[in-house]
């Protein structure tokens, strides 16, 4: 009977620390997905600062029912600023759309992030541009090409090792303008 309980006394312990192995290895993954339960959510400061390197008028070229998806990563530094970004694979459409130009990189280093748990991380943030009143997607080849090239390419060697954090989809709607 001594026996079977010092077995059994074994097999839970083996059992609890597998257990806590596992859930320590959980907790320091090299990529993160943020729930976003904040007052201020960084998203918008992101996009606002997209939003002024957008060719409008290309923008509003696209075809109804037309969307747009691409996903963009900034590297945060030591002190809470963006350092750089990347881009995913945009289409060649697209790229007529994002002008993707220095001031672009001087606006998003204007922005300030004051969450200490994005320091020294990368964020990627998916984005997909929308009309309100589209009912479906006519462009699923583009789509599909672009939900395939979604993660960008970090290339600088100075974030590759740096923790990554995948912030939640933003749906971006906008309205063609008023004449």
């Amino acid at each position: 009977m001594k026996k079977i309980l010092i077995i059994l006394g074994f097999v839970i312990a083996f059992t609890i620390n597998s257990f806590s192995q596992k859930h320590d290895d959980f907790q320091t993954s090299e990529i993160q997905i943020d729930s976003l339960g904040e007052k201020k959510d960084l998203r918008i400061f992101l996009i606002k600062a997209i939003g002024k390197h957008l060719n409008t008028d290309q923008l509003f070229k696209t075809p109804k029912n037309n969307a747009i998806l691409f996903s963009i990563a900034f590297s945060i530094d030591n002190n809470g600023k963006i350092d750089s970004f990347f881009l995913s694979n945009l289409s060649k459409e697209n790229k007529e759309i994002i002008n993707t130009d220095k001031g672009l990189l001087m606006d998003f280093r204007k922005i300030a992030i004051a969450n200490q748990k994005y320091k020294n991380k990368i964020l990627i943030l998916p984005i997909l541009f929308k009309r309100p009143d589209d009912t479906s997607i006519l462009n699923l080849d583009e789509i599909l090409s672009d939900y395939e090239n979604l993660w960008p390419s970090i290339i600088d060697l100075k974030t590759s090792e740096k923790q990554i954090v995948l912030l939640k989809p933003f749906i971006n709607t906008f309205f063609d303008p008023v004449r």
